[in-house]
């Protein structure tokens, strides 16, 4: 007699990701709408799976790292852009503005397989302390704040915050 039981179908890529990270943080994550909200010790997190986007097998990370100024706001997007070149490479996020709420953000898209959660952890955290750095000086040296913004050429040169990103095991080297 023919096995008449549904077979179960195997979780996306995705959902096992969120599953594993949901698992090792002991807190519900939903990975069914391929949107997954994130608060990390304080830091609003966006976990998003769109295959036409970011092709079948990456995930999107998006980072909320608040409002713009609206004082020296030419020297904070510069200082953003110096940012973008220091951190620049391979499964690195690059900083941007959310053009409807105009909130600064850091994205990146990574790929899911032989994907660790731990490393996940590491990158969100460094994230954090990059947000915690953003809030109090909006990366710039204390020297620039606001009346030297031409002095970021210099900044430059100490380098930005270093934020961890997040490689596939396959690709460490």
């Amino acid at each position: 007699m023919p096995d008449t039981q549904p077979t179960a179908t195997p979780p996306s890529a995705f959902a096992a990701f969120i599953g594993s990270l949901s698992n090792q943080m002991g807190v519900p994550l939903d990975p069914e709408p391929g949107v997954v909200q994130l608060n990390f010790n304080g830091v609003q997190f966006m976990l998003a799976h769109d295959p036409e986007q970011w092709g079948q097998d990456n995930v999107m990370f998006a980072c909320d790292f608040g409002e713009m100024p609206t004082e020296n706001r030419v020297g904070v997007l510069e200082a953003l852009l110096v940012a973008n070149r220091e951190v620049h490479g391979q499964w690195s996020p690059v900083f941007t503005m959310d053009p409807k709420s105009g909130r600064a953000m850091s994205m990146l898209a990574l790929p899911l397989e032989d994907f660790d959660t731990q490393q996940t952890l590491v990158m969100l955290a460094s994230h954090v302390a990059a947000v915690e750095r953003w809030r109090k000086d909006y990366f710039l040296e204390p020297e620039l704040r606001p009346e030297r913004p031409d002095a970021l050429k210099a900044a430059a040169s100490r380098g930005m915050p270093r934020l961890a990103t997040a490689r596939p095991a396959a690709s460490r080297t």
